[in-house]
């Protein structure tokens, strides 16, 4: 068993910068450091945070490495964008004035759209 435990200095310290955050990730970040410092088991800690038993010891270890700032530091930047900037800004402005309840909805008008921009009348004429 590994020893998660904290000074109740920095436990405070900890409480008070999940006051502060705002992003719902960031702030189960810093409740799993201080559910582990405050003697919880990483196992317990998983489970009342739906969160991976191998996740809670990497955001300690983080923690370890770098205190706040290294465990809420996200590596993920995204994927590069389909769209061109004129093409995004015409898809913002279409789905502001038009509901879709689900991405493939969405989609599927994109393709449509495409396809008529292209010249193109009939999904069978594409291929």
């Amino acid at each position: 068993m590994s020893n998660y435990s904290l000074p109740d200095s920095e436990i405070s310290e900890l409480r008070e910068a999940h006051a502060e955050l705002r992003d719902k990730r960031d702030a189960d970040r810093v409740k799993a450091i201080i559910l582990l410092g405050s003697g919880w088991s990483a196992t317990k800690v998983a489970e009342a945070l739906l969160i991976d038993r191998n996740t809670i010891r990497t955001y300690f270890r983080k923690y370890q490495k770098g205190g706040l700032e290294k465990l809420l530091e996200t590596q993920h930047s995204g994927s590069t964008g389909f769209l061109s900037v004129s093409e995004a800004k015409e898809l913002d402005a279409y789905l502001q004035e038009n509901l879709h309840l689900t991405a493939k909805s969405v989609a599927a008008y994109m393709l449509l759209h495409i396809l008529s921009v292209a010249g193109i009348s009939t999904i069978a004429n594409a291929v």
